[in-house]
């Protein structure tokens, strides 16, 4: 009895350990996740000098860096959502690694650019990078999850990846400034390097699946889109989300003009990005228990008057240094939280055939609001000035944000 009983737990055992090896490698996704994170924080050594590298190793004028910026949304917006069926179909795996392949070509080109042109073709490369990897990543991620019934800790593993990124952040921006001072570009070159590793462990990712529909991608897109626009929390929520998005952006590509108007150190711009990063990895980590004790709406909404209350002081507060780090930095709490309670709050309604497609349609939105509003922002700064810009910033944040939490709030 008790071999015939041992014999059936071994058959039991044997059916059951294709799962089992399954369910460790979608473990070792997570792991890999957070690993990448860490790259993906280091290579932000680029970002406080990227700016400043156009403007003196290209010798662009602000103006043209904003219309490079609005030259690469422009290909995000035609790429985001053929890139989120692409992921759909194609796998999100080995979307990723196209994806990694891309944004390394848009570093070299980065790298060798001697005139607007080039800025112009390496902003391309990076627009198609970045349209495969915005509704890519955070699929698989949510997938690994879903499998392993653990998709209801979302936002607290979610917001430990972000603060992983964000401090590993820091460490490249602390070292951007230093690194900048031997040779602009070596922040450049060492963003490429890592990102070779990122492509390699990429390569270690295993597909979380899941079924899917037989539909022609023409219909795929269309039920996404339906799915999008006709359920008003995710309508409204995206577009929320696309403000926020577009606000954080235009801050970040006129964060550096900011700086000189008040008077902060250039060997400071390191710490005050550290600086930035330290308070969205303390905001990540702890979202999802703030939103656990007041709820979603709750949570939104003091997004919304954070927002609007950082570019009003950005404004109207602007004689100190200590607001060049307090008000942007206020700015980017704001933006951490609403990535994290908003993009979960997308994941949780939306089915694992179409998720990439319909977070691409997020970032599809962002992408087109980007648009508009870049090419606006750049002539208010050249005739008001660019402080005035961030009051028109404010003011748009609070007519298309309280409009969609108003009405997120009656359904």
């Amino acid at each position: 009895g008790n071999s015939k009983k041992l014999s059936y737990l071994q058959l039991v055992y044997i059916k059951e350990l294709p799962n089992l090896n399954h369910m460790h490698l979608l473990k070792r996704n997570i792991v890999i996740f957070k690993i990448e994170g860490a790259l993906i924080g280091l290579c932000q050594i680029w970002a406080p000098v990227f700016v400043i590298y156009q403007m003196i190793n290209v010798n662009l004028s602000i103006s043209q860096v904003l219309i490079g910026e609005t030259v690469l949304f422009v290909v995000i917006f035609f790429s985001e959502i053929p890139s989120g069926i692409i992921a759909d179909y194609l796998g999100r795996k080995r979307t990723l690694i196209i994806q990694s392949l891309f944004m390394l070509l848009s570093i070299f080109a980065f790298i060798i650019a001697k005139d607007f042109t080039n800025i112009i073709v390496a902003q391309f490369l990076f627009g198609i990078a970045m349209a495969l990897s915005s509704g890519t990543q955070e699929s698989l991620f949510f997938d690994t999850l879903k499998k392993m019934k653990l998709e209801k800790q979302h936002k607290k593993i979610r917001g430990e990846y972000n603060m992983i990124t964000q401090i590993f952040t820091i460490i490249g921006m602390i070292s951007a400034g230093f690194i900048a001072n031997i040779d602009i570009s070596f922040p450049l070159i060492i963003a490429g390097i890592l990102y070779i590793l990122i492509l390699i462990l990429r390569g270690f990712l295993v597909e979380a699946t899941f079924q899917k529909k037989n539909q022609h991608p023409t219909m795929h897109l269309l039920s996404s889109i339906k799915f999008s626009f006709f359920n008003k929390n995710i309508r409204n929520l995206l577009m929320f989300f696309a403000v926020l998005s577009t606000s954080s952006v235009l801050l970040f590509n006129t964060i550096n003009p900011y700086f000189e108007i008040t008077n902060l150190p250039i060997k400071a711009y390191g710490l005050a990005f550290a600086f930035f990063s330290l308070i969205s990895a303390i905001t990540s980590k702890y979202t999802y228990k703030f939103e656990a004790l007041v709820g979603l709406k709750q949570t939104l909404i003091l997004i919304w008057l954070l927002t609007v209350c950082g570019f009003t002081f950005l404004w109207g507060i602007n004689a100190m240094i200590i607001g060049s780090l307090l008000f942007p930095a206020l700015l980017r709490s704001s933006e951490s939280a609403g990535n994290i309670v908003i993009k979960d709050a997308i994941h949780q309604e939306t089915n694992s055939y179409h998720r990439a497609t319909v977070i691409s349609i997020s970032a599809f939105i962002n992408s087109l609001f980007t648009i508009i509003m870049l090419p606006i922002l750049a002539v208010i700064i050249d005739f008001k000035g660019l402080l005035f810009s961030y009051l028109f910033l404010a003011i748009i944040v609070f007519i298309v944000g309280g409009i969609s939490l108003l009405i997120i709030k009656q359904n």
